[in-house]
């Protein structure tokens, strides 16, 4: 059973809070009783048209947010030409809101699909769309379409990096459009107010809210991406959702939703969206260098508490430390030269 409050009931209670205190109650007889109670009457009117005002701020607060971050968030319209008719299902069709590939007149099967994506830099004419990469891995042809109805072709911008799901396109404009304002994800607490903005099911430029869950979140391993930690947000994230944008209060991206938890395929409030901050370095690198560089250390390091190590962590003596114990260090690595050995167990980098 869902037991969500109702958006409406949220904000009401957002708007009471904010309205300070209510009513206050008086035990007098007769005339000052008489009194007391016409007093009250006038401040339960007063505070009834508080909370209205504050209401209606809220809401205009939303409708701000919504103008400000709905041109930035576009649709992202895919064809992948398939090799062979076993590519045609794909483990994120649920998600990515795809149609399964055909093979009619003998031609290669060929997949179409839907994600979205925000609008993330301008260089002259060129603008730079930050996506997953499971919504443009393999397509043969993509195309952006913006709030206004304008579509654009487009094409993926050097190499995707599946280890983190993302990816970038870019298309060419002379207009002046809106790009992004980028937000500090580091900030985000849980509870937060959040706005998720995208295409499900092909509804486009579709608003829904909630708040962050929870944070540092991963990935469950197999199509998820691992290397990067996720928001957990109960905003309404569905099919076609892959790629568009969590935005804060302020309108600023805070978020690329990615994927949910979802038995049947369809939102039950179980989202999940890359925290901003991991990919503000693979915007530039995709841009400058065509693809995301990754620091290399050169170790494998492991959890001493884990079955496979019995009795290590009580030797080592660091039992409920949290820490990594080193296990290989490769060969003329940084860790190597810098003098990191097997059996080291690390609990602290630069100081």
């Amino acid at each position: 059973m869902n037991h969500r409050l109702p958006t409406l009931a949220i904000i009401a209670a957002l708007a009471l809070l904010a309205a300070g205190p209510v009513l206050a109650f008086s035990a007098g007889k007769g005339e000052k009783a008489d009194t007391a109670q016409a007093s009250t009457n006038s401040s339960g009117s007063q505070t009834l048209a508080e909370a209205s005002r504050n209401l209606a701020t809220i809401q205009y607060s939303f409708r701000e947010v919504a103008r400000k971050v709905l041109p930035v968030v576009v649709e992202v319209d895919v064809t992948e030409q398939l090799k062979n008719s076993a590519q045609a299902q794909n483990p994120f069709d649920w998600f990515f809101n795809q149609t399964p590939g055909n093979n009619r007149g003998g031609q290669a099967p060929r997949r179409q699909g839907l994600g979205s994506g925000i609008v993330v830099k301008k260089t002259g004419d060129r603008y730079y769309v930050l996506t997953n990469h499971h919504v443009g891995a393999g397509a043969s042809d993509i195309s952006v379409k913006l709030a206004d109805q304008q579509i654009f072709k487009a094409k993926v911008v050097g190499s995707p990096d599946p280890r983190r799901d993302l990816a970038i396109v870019s298309f060419n404009s002379s207009a002046n459009l809106t790009v992004a304002a980028l937000g500090d994800s580091s900030d985000l607490q849980v509870g937060d107010l959040v706005l998720a903005v995208g295409n499900p099911f092909g509804f486009e430029n579709t608003v829904t809210m909630g708040i962050v869950s929870a944070l540092g979140r991963n990935g469950p391993g197999g199509d998820v991406a691992t290397n990067t930690d996720y928001i957990q947000t109960d905003a309404a994230i569905n099919q076609g959702n892959s790629g568009g944008a969590l935005v804060n209060i302020r309108g600023e991206v805070i978020g690329i939703n990615t994927w949910i938890a979802a038995p049947t395929g369809g939102s039950i409030g179980l989202g999940f969206a890359i925290p901003i901050n991991n990919a503000k370095k693979a915007i530039e690198d995709f841009i400058n260098k065509g693809k995301v560089e990754y620091g290399f250390l050169g170790v494998q390091p492991t959890d001493p508490a884990i079955d496979s190590y019995p009795g290590v962590a009580k030797d080592l003596r660091v039992e409920n430390v949290k820490g990594a114990l080193i296990v290989n260090v490769y060969r003329n690595s940084p860790a190597d030269r810098s003098g990191i050995l097997p059996g080291d167990f690390v609990v602290k980098v630069n100081g």
